[in-house]
């Protein structure tokens, strides 16, 4: 997902679609290339590594707090 460009370009995977959705951001229907460019554009003074350090996170709340099955966010 990420490149050793470190391009400043946010990675949305199912896991961030997910947690983004369940908190209004994402639409029912949006997809990972929405969100890319949502993200990105409203961040556009993050780095490579601010960007992945949001997907990080993003998608450890995804997996542990937010998961599909029993959400708890």
């Amino acid at each position: 997902n990420f490149s050793t460009l470190d391009r400043a370009v946010f990675v949305a995977d199912s896991h961030v679609l997910r947690v983004l959705g369940r908190y209004g951001i994402a639409g029912p229907d949006a997809e990972a290339g929405d969100l890319q460019y949502l993200v990105t554009g409203a961040m556009d003074d993050w780095t490579g590594a601010d960007f992945a350090e949001l997907h990080r996170l993003l998608k450890l709340h995804g997996q542990s707090v937010c998961p599909k099955p029993r959400p708890r966010c």
